[in-house]
């Protein structure tokens, strides 16, 4: 039996399923970067960053998937925050910045 390549309890939008085993792993990876689920990320400024981490991912073998992959995520992780404005507050919401924007926000809704 082979390893998922998509997380457990993840589910991919219609027209992007992950190909069997039958496709090269450099095949099933161009695939799933090719779906329209990621055409945002793969587009924009951390384009680059976010390919290398999620082909990375899907190619991984180690035994817990994608922890061979901490360097192009902390890579994608550091260009999202050096590019917060082209990135959803729910990017940044670990960080405390959500907290802030919203206490901004409440602050100019009262003025």
């Amino acid at each position: 039996m082979s390893a998922s390549l998509v997380p457990r309890g993840v589910e991919l939008p219609s027209g992007c399923k992950v190909e069997s085993a039958e496709h090269s792993s450099e095949e099933r990876a161009q695939k799933a970067l090719d779906c329209p689920c990621v055409a945002d990320l793969r587009n924009g400024p951390c384009g680059t960053q976010f390919s290398e981490a999620f082909i990375c991912f899907l190619k991984s073998t180690a035994e817990e998937k994608g922890s061979d992959c901490v360097q192009p995520f902390l890579s994608f992780q550091n260009c999202i925050k050096e590019n917060p404005n082209a990135f959803g507050e729910i990017f940044l919401e670990e960080d405390g910045h959500r907290e802030d924007s919203e206490t901004t926000h409440r602050r100019k809704s009262v003025d």
